[in-house]
């Protein structure tokens, strides 16, 4: 079975609310339609995301591209848990965060440990009730970045986690990786932020 990993798309960016309460940015739509347009996603999959507002509402967008159907919520594919504010010198606070995995990398962040073992099992729950299809994973950065670099046996790729986009992809069959992070799409127009 092949998984695919997708970031989601660019959110509106609200330092009031907390990261997974924030909605897609509606001017950025079209950079999630270059990605269903791009042939790297499966229409006929079991297609699923995270309960946050910005994951779901990329795959209910993908997939309604792609006429893939409905789109699982699945609370376990959640994203780091971080609390409102702006975050000054957020990349440093995540490489530490990827770094040093049993400790909070700031003020009310979950442990990347935590995220880990919650996302990894959640994954390998889906694989294993998932048959005869791919399966499409929707969610944040670091949750992938821990989630790919445990699966792979490389541990978090914080190379990986400076270049990913919103949207972005990553594709594995196992342990093995298809398609990195940023490769359904040869022009870097559509770079975000690392939130």
């Amino acid at each position: 079975m092949t998984v695919h990993f997708v970031r989601h798309g660019a959110p509106l960016v609200d330092p009031g609310v907390p990261p997974h309460e924030w909605v897609l940015d509606p001017a950025r739509l079209p950079e999630l339609d270059a990605l269903a347009d791009s042939d790297v996603l499966p229409a006929t999959a079991r297609w699923c995301a995270s309960d946050e507002p910005k994951s779901l509402q990329t795959a209910q967008r993908l997939a309604g591209r792609l006429g893939a159907g409905d789109v699982e919520r699945v609370p376990g594919l959640r994203e780091q848990r971080r609390p409102a504010g702006w975050v000054e010198d957020f990349a440093s606070k995540v490489h530490r965060s990827l770094l040093r995995t049993d400790e909070p990398a700031a003020e009310g962040w979950e442990v990347a440990d935590a995220v880990r073992s919650r996302v990894v099992a959640t994954v390998r729950a889906l694989a294993d009730t998932t048959t005869g299809q791919d399966l499409v994973l929707v969610g944040s950065a670091t949750a992938w970045v821990l989630a790919v670099g445990e699966i792979t046996g490389r541990g978090p790729d914080l190379a990986a986690w400076e270049r990913l986009r919103m949207p972005d992809h990553c594709c594995l069959d196992g342990a093995g990786v298809v398609s990195p992070w940023g490769r359904w799409d040869a022009v870097d127009g559509h770079a975000g932020g690392h939130r």
